[in-house]
């Protein structure tokens, strides 16, 4: 196995990732139930009112030192012979022909950890983490960025040349990056937002969960340490943190938009008129089919049929003139009239599922039917649904007004620039993943 050294080249300790679960997907219309006991014990929770201010003082500027990792928060062990070598640093920087990601990589925090592998008597030095920005004074750091994508960008960068992996990689990065910085901006206003008592009820729910995480991963703290960075790789206090910023997140969030939502009788009435299809179709059927030319081939089919070898098997074969790449599928069709030949639209509809026609000669060819599956198209009428649709326009007002709500954030908030950010992430990945020059 290669050698491998990990130098730190700044005195920062890196703080835990701020991905949450991401909040805008559809939730209940009562909340989210995992906000119990009693919303954090609050008493009368009411929405938040006000205009957030999107921005916490002192957000810190690039190139400073981020701050110490608090609890729940990885803080990296530093190697006893590891030196703080400027030859290295300068070996953390992006392929020198990108002079744009260059300029851009001055401008922001440096990268704090770079490993040295030794090959044929040469070190050649890549970046493994950086600081590349704060949201709220909270530092953003590569690999916890990188985590829910790691094997995308481990992939695109066994499979791809360097610069497809620079535009595909893009993509991916903007997108997770995007949901850290909304959602920790989110998280910064929810928190401010906490009262004593909720504070207190959190922190029991948090107790609750931290001794059902210790029984169900070993029995014992370290025991269950061990378990979960093998398993998940993160540590009991990390998935700690990781849970109370969900919580905090959810509540907030269900607590500021949902007294917003009023979904109207005339709201129901209207979606089930406007969908009235949807909710009453018409009966359809799924159909296979064989048809060939030739009386010999007829035969064979008769005789395969015969024999009990499956329709959709047979419909595969060669001889098949009906869309035989798919077994002779015909998808869903609607309605009675199927076939323009009588003889033959006459004996599908008498079909019942699994069962197939008899060979029946229409023109110059054999055919032969299959029915796959039917759907009576049996119609609901408003009172069966009439719940459902209620809760199919309260997740969409609700995801609405959570778009726009983390739209005004991202632009009110305090961070790096992201298209900073993105740049310096790029980079890291490039060094990480993307096949050398």
């Amino acid at each position: 196995m290669t050698p491998i050294r990990v130098w730190i080249l700044a005195a920062t300790a890196v703080a835990g990732t701020l991905a949450l679960p991401a909040c805008s997907s559809s939730p209940k219309a009562d909340g989210p139930r995992e906000l119990t006991p009693e919303d954090f014990a609050a008493s009368s929770p009411t929405p938040a009112s006000g205009t957030p201010s999107g921005a916490a003082p002192g957000l810190s500027k690039p190139g400073t030192a981020a701050k110490p990792a608090t609890a729940g928060q990885p803080v990296p062990v530093i190697a006893p012979d590891a030196p703080a070598s400027n030859d290295a640093a300068s070996a953390s920087t992006p392929d020198p022909g990108d002079k744009a990601v260059a300029s851009m990589l001055d401008r922001m925090p440096k990268p704090v950890i770079v490993a040295t592998t030794r090959k044929a008597g040469q070190d050649e030095a890549y970046t493994m983490d950086a600081m590349v920005g704060q949201v709220n004074g909270q530092a953003i750091y590569a690999t916890a960025l990188f985590e829910p994508i790691h094997d995308q960008l481990l992939a695109l960068g066994r499979a791809r040349t360097r610069l497809q992996f620079r535009q595909q990689a893009r993509q991916l990065i903007g997108s997770r990056l995007d949901q850290i910085v909304t959602d920790a901006l989110i998280l910064g206003e929810a928190e401010r937002d906490l009262s004593d008592q909720e504070q207190q009820g959190l922190q029991q729910m948090l107790k609750e969960e931290r001794a059902n995480l210790v029984r169900r991963y070993g029995g014992t703290p370290s025991l269950a340490n061990e378990e979960l960075r093998r398993t998940e790789g993160k540590s009991i206090d990390q998935k700690i943190t990781e849970t109370r910023q969900k919580l905090i997140v959810q509540k907030y969030m269900r607590q500021k938009l949902y007294p917003k939502i009023n979904v109207t009788r005339r709201d129901i009435e209207r979606y089930y008129r406007d969908r009235y299809a949807d909710f009453n179709p018409p009966p359809g059927r799924v159909l296979r089919v064989i048809r060939v030319a030739e009386p010999s081939q007829a035969q064979r089919i008769d005789d395969a049929l015969a024999s009990g070898k499956p329709f959709a098997q047979i419909a595969g074969e060669p001889s098949n003139q009906y869309k035989r790449d798919t077994g002779g599928l015909m998808e869903k069709v609607v309605g009675d009239e199927i076939f323009d030949p009588k003889p033959l639209n006459q004996a599908v509809l008498a079909l019942k599922i699994g069962e197939h026609t008899p060979r029946i000669k229409v023109g110059d060819n054999f055919w032969w039917v299959s029915l796959e599956s039917f759907d009576s198209g049996q119609g609901k009428p408003l009172r069966d649904v009439q719940l459902e649709i209620e809760e199919r326009l309260k997740r969409q007002r609700f995801n609405a007004l959570s778009t726009q709500y983390r739209a005004r954030l991202f632009n009110e908030g305090s961070y790096n620039p992201v298209d900073e950010m993105g740049d310096s992430l790029l980079a890291v990945a490039l060094s990480r993943y993307a096949k050398p020059e």
